[in-house]
């Protein structure tokens, strides 16, 4: 098995970040100059307002749009209302309006949705993570070694962190030594010292701490032992990564490589084929089935088709081995297109019990590589299985494609006679609501527009008589949807508009006499010179009077059926004419 972490930032303003297994591209960071994660970066806030009913607060932590933040993620020390009542309290019983946090961003700005912020911070290092305000601690899930555990909760216990501190050692830490680990510990103790002092100093909301780029965070999360080589093309980020790994990583420094090749790094290696299906709903599977993902408000669907899958010896075979592949196939492509939230896979039916039970653990165990937390149902007997799945970065295709103007994400699109009667009735809601006499404009697409002003001029004739009103429709190349296309000119308006149109006219006119006035003293100028005496003078050649056109109207060929070759002489003549020629 070879394992390879590749790094694109050849191109300016875009950076990729590969992971490749056997050339099969399995996990993917994408970051554009414009759009840079914030994720991770810790700001200092302002609450702004509480809501009771929700059961949490706005607040202002310097960016363009007020982030939110729950009760349950904002820590005690942050309350500005004393509370000397009993039980659990309620946000507006402790918290007011003015009240100043440290808050970390722990989900990225999603639509119109503000980012979701939490006063638990988490600083990650390459083998722990530090978490200031929380006395809690241990071992990553993905230790599972019970002997492997205990020794880390040793070591941990020797580094001696502060009482509101916690320290979680990460898979990465797993194999190395106290000393590898205290090290770490340190340098994330003065970061968190350098964040505090950051926020005492600050006076207004704004970011602390931002996190690293995402090729130095990349390394950081996803390298490990089992990768052979890291293979940089651009010599600034090469620079950037070495000196990484001369900090933490110093054994395997000769891992990394500088790409120097002509061919762009990701076509090298076979990678942007695969990319463009994570654009696509439809993924094909090797035995020739496919998986359909489609996502939807609520959540992720997907369904497994057999489609050509050929080869097994019953129905109840073809479905298991199918079902086998999608189950390693969408986990796949839910860490590379990081879907978040509730997930639901239709598996194609099976009869044994025992089939189902391999499915859900195939699932399980293509899901472990996935850095996301995971909760995973069983598969019901409509062949149905539930799952959930944490979102931790940016998803990727908000980030590198736009939602299609046209369908507006639907994916489909209303045909051209249906569009024009759609807008041949909104014609007429604005002709019954205008004044008499106003014009209604309307910029439509092309064909939309050529279907109106041919097919249906009848009725857009009816309209303008009917109500009074002048319909002008304009097909425009740039309109890319009908929607919203209409404006109504009234007398007034369109008087403004003509008269806006003679000035225009006036003043091309002025500056065109201008110019010929300009000329002519030009001209002038160049007669009115005295020649030399020793020169006789030109005479100008005559001007050549163009003879007038016949206004005779052109008269076509009176040509009818087919004429043979030898008669095309006197096929225009009359018929004495024509025997005079003979």
């Amino acid at each position: 098995m070879s394992k390879r972490m590749l790094v694109n930032a050849a191109q300016a303003g875009e950076v990729r970040v590969a992971i490749i297994e056997d050339n099969i591209l399995e996990d993917l960071n994408v970051s554009f100059e414009s759009n840079e994660q914030i994720r991770g970066n810790i700001y200092k806030a302002r609450v702004v307002s509480v809501e009771p009913g929700l059961s949490a607060a706005f607040v202002d932590y310097g960016a363009d749009r007020n982030g939110f933040i729950t009760f349950n993620d904002i820590h005690k020390r942050f309350y500005n209302k004393p509370w000397s009542g009993e039980g659990r309290p309620r946000i507006q019983d402790v918290l007011k309006v003015g009240a100043e946090m440290i808050v970390q961003v722990h989900k990225e700005e999603i639509g119109n949705k503000g980012a979701a912020l939490t006063t638990d911070l988490t600083l990650p290092g390459r083998y722990l993570v530090l978490m200031p305000h929380s006395g809690s601690g241990g071992v990553s899930r993905k230790i599972s070694d019970e002997a492997t555990r205990k020794r880390l909760k040793a070591l941990i216990a020797k580094l001696d962190p502060p009482d509101d501190t916690g320290v979680i050692v990460r898979t990465a830490g797993q194999g190395r030594t106290q000393i590898e680990l205290q090290k770490d510990f340190q340098e994330q103790l003065r970061l968190w010292g350098h964040i505090q002092a950051g926020y005492a100093s600050r006076r207004n909301p704004g970011v602390i701490y931002r996190e690293p780029n995402v090729v130095i965070r990349s390394v950081r999360d996803y390298y490990n032992d089992e990768i052979e080589e890291v293979i940089v093309d651009d010599a600034e980020v090469y620079a950037q990564v070495i000196d990484f790994f001369e900090k933490h990583i110093e054994n395997d420094l000769a891992k990394v490589k500088h790409y120097t090749g002509k061919m762009p790094i990701f076509s090298n290696y076979g990678l942007e084929r695969q990319l463009e299906n994570i654009a696509s709903a439809k993924v094909p599977l090797p035995s020739g089935g496919s998986i359909v993902l489609n996502p939807t408000e609520a959540l992720m669907s997907i369904d497994v088709n057999s489609g050509k899958s050929r080869g097994q010896s019953t129905q109840e075979q073809m479905a298991y081995g199918t079902n086998k592949e999608a189950a390693i196939e969408a986990a796949r492509q839910l860490r590379l297109r990081d879907v978040g939230g509730l997930i639901v896979v239709d598996f194609i039916d099976m009869n044994e019990q025992k089939h189902r039970r391999d499915i859900e653990g195939e699932l399980k165990k293509a899901m472990k590589r996935d850095k996301a937390r995971v909760e995973i149902g069983r598969v019901s007997r409509f062949g149905l299985l539930e799952m959930s799945r944490q979102r931790i970065k940016g998803r990727l295709l908000s980030s590198t494609h736009d939602t299609c103007p046209m369908c507006e994400g639907s994916g489909y699109v209303m045909s051209t006679e249906t569009s024009a009667m759609s807008m041949l009735r909104r014609l007429q809601e604005l002709a019954v609501s205008t004044p008499r006499g106003a014009k209604i404009r309307g910029a439509l697409p092309v064909e939309v527009a050529l279907c109106l002003l041919n097919t249906h001029r009848t009725a857009l004739a009816e309209l303008e008589e009917r109500f009074e009103v002048v319909i002008e429709l304009i097909p425009d190349l740039t309109a890319i949807t009908a929607r919203d296309s209409f404006e109504v000119v009234t007398g007034k308006e369109d008087k403004a508009d003509r008269n806006r149109g003679r000035d225009r006219d006036r003043n091309d006119r002025g500056n065109r006499g201008r110019d010929r006035d300009r000329n002519d003293r030009g001209d002038r100028g160049e007669r009115g010179r005295r020649p030399q005496k020793d020169r006789p003078l030109k005479q100008a050649a005559p001007t050549q009077v163009d003879k007038p056109e016949d206004d005779t109207p052109f008269e076509p060929p009176r040509i009818v059926g087919f004429i043979p070759a030898d008669k095309l002489a006197t096929a225009d003549l009359g018929p004495d004419e024509a025997a005079e020629l003979i």
